[in-house]
């Protein structure tokens, strides 16, 4: 996976992070909307840390 991708998925991540403070603040953070969207969101950070993580051990 290049830089570019990575720039990318990063960049996602931050919207994503801004779009659940939104739903968090109007629907509650115990909203199970909510709950599933930060763990959805969990799931692409976890995804980004192996990515860099496997790009370290390359180099």
């Amino acid at each position: 996976m290049n830089q570019s991708n990575v720039i990318h998925i990063m960049n996602c991540i931050d919207n994503h992070r801004i779009d659940m403070y939104e739903l968090a603040r109007k629907k509650g953070i115990s909203d199970p909307d909510v709950i599933k969207f930060s763990q959805d969101l969990d799931k692409k950070i976890i995804n980004l840390m192996y990515i860099k993580r496997n790009k370290m051990l390359e180099n």
